[in-house]
């Protein structure tokens, strides 16, 4: 729910889960909170922010219709061919996607990827947006927020 960007696109997705439980099913949703412990390492300056995915090379695919294993090999392969120019697989990767940096340190491809930090109270209130959902359970832990949800009808 933390990587969708819009009220109505969580309401939607929250209206198809309703669509696929039984009637008198439970839902959990778990979701990113913008409070957060004080001896977290994380600190959210806002409620919809872009923050760093760090992705191995090796589960990345140069193109979708590419299986990832012949991806890794083809990029692999061309690594040994730039080699000396001193580009590894990582940079090679980074290079391939648009918005991708390369990080040398961690030797990693990072993508910045939306998060919404929901506040408390906020999933509840969505759900209450979804005719035929109860809200059975609310919890907060370790930096989540968090509904357990009763498919009513």
């Amino acid at each position: 729910m933390h990587h969708l960007s819009t009220e109505g696109r969580r309401i939607r997705c929250l209206s198809e889960l309703k669509r696929i439980v039984k009637k008198g099913g439970l839902i959990n949703v778990q979701a990113w909170a913008l409070e957060q412990e004080v001896d977290s390492k994380r600190k959210f300056h806002g409620t919809d922010l872009w923050v760093p995915f760090n992705a191995q090379p090796k589960y990345l695919q140069t193109s979708a219709a590419e299986p990832a294993s012949t991806a890794t090999e083809k990029t692999e392969n061309k690594a040994q061919e730039v080699s000396s120019k001193g580009k590894g697989v990582a940079q090679l990767m980074a290079e391939k996607y648009d918005n991708a940096e390369f990080d040398s340190k961690k030797n990693l491809v990072v993508f910045q990827r939306y998060c919404h930090m929901y506040r408390k109270g906020e999933l509840e209130y969505l759900c209450g947006l979804v005719d035929g959902l109860e809200v059975v359970e609310s919890s907060y832990e370790k930096g989540n927020h968090g509904v357990i949800l009763r498919v009513c009808n």
